[in-house]
């Protein structure tokens, strides 16, 4: 009896191993990227504030790389 329950949670966490690390990667990137969105927002808000509107201020970073 304990032998089976332990084989099919084997099983299952032997399943759920792989889609852990999947779902920890994906919130690793969705943080990255939301951290980089709100860097480029309170950038522009910044630049809005110094009367630079936010299209020049991207041309500006596109054209600077």
């Amino acid at each position: 009896m304990i032998i089976k329950i332990r084989r099919r949670f084997g099983a299952f966490n032997s399943f759920l191993k792989p889609v852990y690390k999947a779902f920890s990667v994906y919130l690793r990137i969705n943080k990255l990227l939301s951290a980089f969105a709100d860097m480029l927002r309170f950038s522009l808000e910044a630049v809005e504030k110094r009367g630079i509107d936010a299209v020049h201020f991207l041309l500006y970073l596109r054209t600077a790389n």
